[in-house]
């Protein structure tokens, strides 16, 4: 043996053992990690990001003012468009997309960074849930996950996602904001088919429609103005053709006895009391029912209601089922008072028509121009009213008031760092225990053969 090998020195057994173990333990992740991505079914999806910037979307409000809710972008209106769109609709259905979506709201990263501003995290800790409270997520991540077709293609995925993020915005910018649409009473009041005391009925349903809206959205809005005119203005017009002239007509029709046919305004009325008096007899028998079951209402205890020849055994352990059945009896007194009052207007028509007078001297001409003229005032004031909205709602949003970003698939990639974390999860605790087993075995074998050679040694 030359003299180079004597000076070598061996690789210690130990340190043997423990490559020869690192190796296998690498050797065993790489298997491992190669079958369970052979084995398990990681699902595809594809995902989109919609961030909504315009004002009061932090606090969860629409442009129109009114609770927003992100629930619509799985709606029917919203999905049916996008398949429509992508032109897929032959080839899924709404009620399978739908299933495949889930949507997550996020806080943006300046809301973040404001709620954890604290002096100290003592003071974060403590007020974390106020200030959480005071803001709501305006960045929502939408997935779309394969369970809808498990073979669909990326670009398929994509397109559709893609699809339903576009869709919903269009249904937002045009169904969120604040709108106005009269023209179904239109076409109503121009035909012959009613009396003038009916004609003029709608059209006032018509002005307090205005006023109401225009009010609402002067009390929101009050330093608005387009082209000179604020929802004040609108509401202003309304009220002065409903006091100034639907009223005069109003007097006219009443002291002049006009009717287009008088005999079949009558059956009219009559028609009407008949409705109302069966509803008012229903409601009556509500109420008596309803008094005697609050009658017999005590906390802590048990009622029993009638249904048919059987007894219902309710529980009647807290106060809130009381104060339902008051407002619940509320509500039917208040629309007793009402049919009661709507039938006595009614039989004061009919008792109007049978006491009337028709005026000789009189002309109807003159009433159905006016009819004619209040008319055309109210279409024009409502094609002002819309203008005015339209105007509005260009003013607090517009095409960037919800972008549409990262639209990206996502799939199982045996590189990818989720995917090996993943493995090194799952199959990584136990290549240590096998590890840990196997150094306490090569060392209990070098401290045996330490111990044989040394009472080798002292032979």
């Amino acid at each position: 043996m030359s003299k180079e090998n004597k000076e070598k020195k061996p690789i210690p057994r130990l340190l043997k053992y423990l490559l020869c173990l690192i190796a296998a333990g690498v050797l065993g992740l790489i298997i491992a990690g190669i079958q369970y991505f052979g084995t398990d079914n990681i699902q595809r999806s594809s995902s989109v990001v919609l961030e909504f910037t315009y004002d009061g979307a932090s606090k969860n409000l629409t442009p129109a003012g009114k609770k927003f809710s992100i629930d619509s972008i799985t709606g029917d209106t919203v999905l049916e468009a996008a398949l429509a769109n992508a032109g897929l609709s032959d080839k899924y259905t709404v009620e399978a997309i739908r299933k495949s979506i889930v949507v997550s709201g996020s806080y943006p990263a300046d809301v973040i960074a404001r709620i954890k501003s604290y002096s100290s995290l003592y003071d974060f800790s403590s007020s974390r849930e106020v200030s959480l409270n005071d803001y709501y997520p305006t960045i929502y991540s939408l997935v779309l996950y394969d369970d809808f077709d498990p073979n669909a293609s990326a670009d398929t995925m994509n397109k559709l996602v893609k699809a339903i993020a576009e869709s919903y915005k269009t249904y937002f910018l045009s169904e969120y904001v604040y709108a106005f649409d009269m023209s179904s009473f239109n076409s109503i009041i121009i035909t012959d088919n009613y009396d003038y005391s009916q004609r003029i009925k709608i059209l006032r349903h018509r002005l307090d429609l205005i006023e109401k809206y225009s009010a609402e959205m002067y009390a929101n809005n009050t330093a608005f103005k387009y082209n000179g005119l604020s929802f004040n203005d609108i509401n202003l017009a309304g009220t002065d053709i409903e006091r100034d002239q639907l009223s005069k007509l109003e007097a006219m029709v009443m002291i002049n006895a006009y009717t287009v046919s008088s005999s079949r305004l009558r059956n009219q009325y009559e028609y009407e009391i008949r409705l109302l008096e069966n509803e008012l007899e229903f409601k009556k028998s509500n109420l008596e029912d309803l008094n005697g079951l609050i009658e017999s209402y005590q906390i802590d205890d048990e009622m029993y209601i009638g249904s048919g020849d059987s007894l219902v055994t309710i529980e009647s352990n807290s106060t809130e089922t009381y104060e339902t059945l008051i407002d619940e009896k509320r509500e039917i007194t208040e629309r007793i008072v009402e049919i009661n009052s709507l039938i006595s207007e009614y039989k004061l028509n009919i008792s109007d028509l049978d006491n009337a007078q028709v005026n000789p001297s009189s002309n109807k001409s003159d009433a159905e121009s006016q009819f004619v003229s209040i008319i055309n005032n109210i279409n024009r004031l409502e094609e002002s009213f819309k203008e005015l909205q339209k105007a509005y709602n260009d003013s607090v949003v517009s095409n960037d008031s919800i972008l549409i970003e990262s639209v990206r698939f996502n799939s199982a990639k045996l590189l990818s760092s989720g995917f090996i974390v993943k493995v090194i999860k799952c199959a990584g605790p136990f290549c240590v225990i096998v590890l840990v087993i196997c150094c306490l075995h090569a060392a209990v074998f070098e401290i045996r053969k330490f111990r044989k050679e040394a009472k080798e040694a002292e032979a």
